[in-house]
């Protein structure tokens, strides 16, 4: 009895290079980016073509009046400015 064996290879899976990241998703905060390649053959392959990261900017600035200010906290504003500015982040 002969036994022969053939090899067979598991199909290749070809991708192109990953895209370089995007843009964040917001202009202040945190956010999202995301990167993507494609696919060249349909057979073998498994593996993801959008890539995602997080990405933080500088904080979100929003002005408030003394007056909702000192509405909101029952406090004297500690500035002598009209507004008050407060890092909010979301």
């Amino acid at each position: 009895m002969i036994l022969s064996f053939i090899a067979t290879s598991k199909p290749k899976c070809h991708y192109s290079q990953w895209t370089r990241w995007g843009h964040c998703s917001v202009s202040c905060g945190n956010g999202v980016q995301i990167r993507a390649r494609n696919r060249f053959s349909d057979t073998g392959c498994n593996g993801t073509l959008m890539d995602y990261r997080m990405c933080q900017l500088q904080p979100c600035m929003c002005v408030l009046t003394k007056e909702f200010y000192m509405g909101a906290t029952g406090q004297k504003v500690p500035t002598d400015s009209k507004y008050l500015k407060l890092l909010v982040y979301v």
